[in-house]
């Protein structure tokens, strides 16, 4: 058991920076009175004075204070800070695991989350929240989905939607109570068997980036220009086949039967990996290279719409054109989503706290703070996020950027379709090790990563 001593660094007041070293918890006392804290593993209590400031150093899981327990704050030696701020009121806790596959800066999520915190407890002060972009939690592991979600841990956590039918039908999950007011494509994205599953926040989807001084128009991926992107990897030959499959006919329905992948569906895709191979470390068409494609001489990238973040150009010297997969010509769209714990979040009171957190992060208000990129130093490119929020698109700050009225296009086609959310784990793993060894037979040296078999 480490002494008090040796855990805990009591600060004299709040850190002039505003920041804190990193794999560090900082707790803050934005009250009238002294308040004490029991940090997990510490053999004694801290005490945050009244306008205050502490910081626990790593690693730190749960703490209490006044009687107020926290958990899921994860926070690791070489991991991002967690931010408590308490204010005397306090009689409850909610703790929030967000996707963390979206742009940061240099300062990571340090911003977003104490706006999130402040924002959230200012109109909730009775409720602790914590709020966590910690990466050490895989959201794209079935195994570890399912883990997280079925300890008591956290009350929320924001997935891919291309999981949710997996998580649903294993009963983890609490269907919401009611939805905000959020775009089709959106809805039919959390809807699994005609029923609703989670709340949407954020729309994705493949975008051919062209300069705006030569832009290129929609294409099919078997006839793109001179193009580059990331196309390798675990999850791009998947994701891509399952977007062809869904073109194969006009009416835009999958059938990703059992069986072998559809030779044809699988020639495509060799094509347009073997146009632009990611076998050479750091080239254009790899993760570590396509972001500088543009400036290299590529006519476009394809990427994912937030990806226009990485090209090195201003949002104004950009375009962006949807990608056919085939027949189908309507925009197929990826989600994330908040969905609520059914063993962390067992109340009323819980689930009404959920809801309301669910609801501010889906808001087109916290949308446009966060896609605009407000909590990073001004000057900052937008994150390119597309909402999942109708009033989001009717924003002028939005629409004032040329780049996301073309995303507004693509996201409000009536015709756009919600990338599947039920396809069994069994069946995407079927699929990508059939997948990576087909691949590798048509594209020499083709850098496959098939899903684990666990």
């Amino acid at each position: 058991m480490r002494t008090l001593a040796a855990h805990l660094l009591i600060l004299a007041g709040l850190l002039a920076t505003g920041t804190a070293a990193a794999g560090q918890l900082r707790l803050e006392n934005t009250s009238g009175r002294d308040l004490a804290c029991w940090i997990e593993g510490a053999s004694a209590k801290v005490v945050v004075k009244a306008g205050d400031a502490a910081m626990v150093p790593a690693p730190v899981g749960e703490v209490a204070c006044e009687g107020v327990g926290v958990r899921g704050l994860a926070v690791d030696a070489d991991g991002p800070d967690a931010l408590l701020i308490l204010n005397g009121q306090q009689t409850r806790s909610l703790s929030a695991l967000m996707y963390s596959y979206i742009p940061s800066g240099s300062g990571g999520f340090a911003a977003l989350s104490r706006h999130i915190v402040t924002t959230f407890q200012a109109a909730n002060p009775e409720i602790l929240l914590n709020v966590s972009y910690t990466p050490r939690v895989n959201r794209y592991d079935f195994a570890t989905l399912e883990k997280t979600l079925a300890a008591d841990e956290y009350h929320v956590m924001e997935i891919d939607t291309l999981f949710l039918g997996h998580l649903a039908g294993k009963g983890l999950v609490v269907p919401p109570d009611g939805l905000p007011d959020v775009i089709p494509v959106a809805r039919a994205a959390v809807t699994v068997g005609g029923k609703v599953q989670a709340v949407p926040t954020w729309l994705c989807t493949e975008v051919l980036h062209s300069p705006a001084s030569a832009p290129i128009a929609a294409a099919d991926i078997a006839k793109l220009p001179d193009t580059a992107g990331d196309f390798g990897g675990r999850w791009f030959p998947l994701q891509s086949f399952i977007k062809a499959d869904i073109s194969r006919s006009k009416d835009c329905q999958a059938s990703l039967s059992a069986g072998p992948p559809d030779p044809g569906q699988l020639d495509r895709l060799a094509k347009l990996i073997s146009a632009c191979p990611p076998s050479t470390p750091g080239g254009r068409c790899t993760k570590e290279g396509f972001s500088t494609a543009l400036k290299g001489g590529a006519k476009a990238v394809m990427g994912f719409t937030e990806n226009a973040r990485d090209l090195g150009m201003p949002g104004k010297e950009l375009t962006a054109a949807p990608v056919s997969w085939g027949r189908c010509t309507a925009p197929i769209l990826y989600a994330d989503a908040l969905v609520v714990s059914r063993a962390a979040c067992r109340t009323e009171t819980c689930l009404k706290d959920a809801k309301a957190f669910q609801h501010l992060m889906a808001g087109p208000e916290m949308a446009a703070y966060t896609a605009l990129a407000r909590d990073e130093p001004t000057g900052s490119p937008p994150r390119w996020l597309l909402s999942a929020s109708r009033a989001f698109w009717d924003r002028g700050d939005v629409l004032a950027t040329p780049l996301y009225r073309e995303f507004r296009r693509i996201v409000g086609d009536p015709r756009a379709r919600a990338f599947p959310n039920a396809i069994s784990r069994d069946r995407y793993k079927e699929l990508s090790a059939s997948l990576c060894a087909s691949l590798r037979g048509r594209v020499r040296d083709y850098p496959c990563k098939p899903l684990p078999k666990d």
